[in-house]
């Protein structure tokens, strides 16, 4: 597990940055993995803790250059709090870079609590050792047309390209307890997808995608829940 921390500087970490180490129990002298969710890590060796203050002494060393993953955005309307945390949990283990939410017609009237998002993104990205953190941001209709014509994403559709006949990609989903799914077909897009929520798209809705010409895909011969597509679009 690695600790979120902005800025690697050696000396008592900030109490706000302190709660998930608290977890892990820590002793003079452990070595544990930090990371500024902006490509870096670097390794921390603890060197007092104040009980006092209740924070932690640490001193750095072997910061790491950079590492910026691959470009992976989700697309995504708007599904119910619940189902927008668990997108949140799991977006990390693929890799997701970017993460557009906007309203659709079916979209659950609620407004989207961008900070509670955020601090689940952040431990998931902790959990996964995944050093980039995703930025999430919730956007209005007209924004949200303006970045699909610009990345044209793949359509995550039932009425989309079939992968019956494709390989079936057996490591797919083990680590989470889902069935593995097909190898899906290497389109120019592939590095983004949209997913609707638990209603689908309204007829409306269909009219104006297809008007922008994306292009279909069906992952499952099941229909999936809203929060676990795009995952099993981006672990193919």
């Amino acid at each position: 597990m690695y600790l979120f921390l902005p800025r690697f500087k050696s000396g008592f970490i900030p109490n706000e940055f302190t709660a998930h180490l608290h977890t892990l129990h820590p002793k003079v002298g452990d070595v544990l993995m930090f990371t500024n969710l902006e490509g870096r890590k670097a390794s921390g060796k603890i060197i007092e803790i104040s009980k006092k203050l209740w924070t932690y002494n640490v001193e750095f060393s072997a910061v790491s250059e950079p590492i910026i993953p691959p470009e992976k955005i989700l697309f995504q309307v708007q599904t119910d709090k619940l189902y927008l945390e668990k997108i949140m949990e799991i977006a990390p283990i693929t890799g997701i870079t970017k993460i557009y939410i906007s309203a659709g017609e079916f979209s659950p009237k609620q407004n989207v609590q961008i900070d509670r998002l955020n601090k689940i993104l952040i431990r998931a990205c902790e959990q996964t050792e995944f050093t980039w953190l995703p930025k999430l941001e919730v956007v209005d209709f007209t924004e949200w047309t303006k970045l699909i014509e610009l990345h044209k994403p793949t359509w995550l559709h039932q009425d989309g390209i079939k992968n019956s006949n494709l390989e079936v990609n057996e490591n797919v989903g083990v680590s989470l307890g889902f069935p593995s799914f097909p190898n899906f077909p290497s389109f120019p897009n592939s590095t983004t997808c949209l997913v609707g929520p638990e209603g689908g798209f309204s007829k409306k809705e269909e009219e104006f995608y297809n008007k922008m010409e994306l292009q279909k895909l069906k992952i499952s011969e099941q229909v999936l829940p809203a929060w676990i597509a795009g995952y099993s679009y981006f672990a193919r």
